[in-house]
């Protein structure tokens, strides 16, 4: 049985899509993603999907969202208009548990 490699993107790309109460970061942070995704994305080529659309519909939502939960789902949605399942957002590491060469590293 072979498994399918996921996609996994950068942690930068994680870092700029965290929670931002400034609706502008928000939006720029998704528009990023939207744009990582557009030009590096093996699953947009040759494939029918309207991800000019994904963003235009997750924009109002984004801009709008309250919480850490909402603007995860707004960019959940962005996402699922791919059908890829082996893209999709998942959650940051918890600070405290970074790696010891990480500088911002605390032991428990």
């Amino acid at each position: 049985m072979t498994r399918m490699p996921k996609l996994i993107l950068a942690s930068a790309l994680f870092a700029a899509l965290a929670f931002s109460q400034d609706s502008t970061a928000r939006l720029t942070a998704a528009g990023k993603l939207w744009a990582r995704i557009h030009y590096t994305h093996p699953w947009l080529a040759g494939k029918e999907i309207d991800w000019d659309g994904a963003f235009a519909s997750a924009a109002p939502k984004i801009l709008a969202a309250q919480s850490k939960e909402e603007y995860s789902a707004a960019v959940s949605g962005m996402l699922a208009a791919l059908g890829d399942p082996a893209t999709y957002l998942r959650a940051t590491p918890d600070p405290g548990r970074l790696a010891p060469w990480d500088p911002s590293f605390r032991r428990e």
